[in-house]
């Protein structure tokens, strides 16, 4: 058996709750810019103010072929049809992590 390395320690940590260790500051900083972008207000535009800015605006026009596209997805045909079973959250998680740590996308 291996000696667990640092990125296996700090994943068993962040999976089953033990102590974390100190946030490093720019890490907080990321964490607080993701919060204030959730609390941005969402609201839903018209399709027709979206098309007029973007004839102006290269991140709306690279949304109108979306416009009025149906984008909800659903597991219901594949577990009906085939017999899929989604695994859990705690073994994709893990599975995630085991991949990340075998292609060594992980830095110690």
């Amino acid at each position: 058996m291996h000696e667990p390395r640092h990125e296996d320690r700090f994943l068993a940590q962040r999976l089953f709750g033990e102590p974390q260790p100190p946030v490093p500051r720019d890490a907080r900083r990321e964490r607080d810019r993701r919060a204030s972008i959730s609390r941005a207000t969402k609201q839903d535009i018209p399709n027709e103010v979206v098309r007029a800015g973007a004839e102006t605006n290269p991140a709306l026009k690279a949304l109108v072929p979306f416009l009025g596209v149906d984008m909800n997805a659903s597991s219901e045909k594949a577990i009906r049809l085939l017999g899929w079973a989604p695994r859990s959250a705690e073994d994709a998680i893990v599975a995630s992590a085991e991949s990340l740590i075998a292609f060594g996308l992980l830095a110690g």
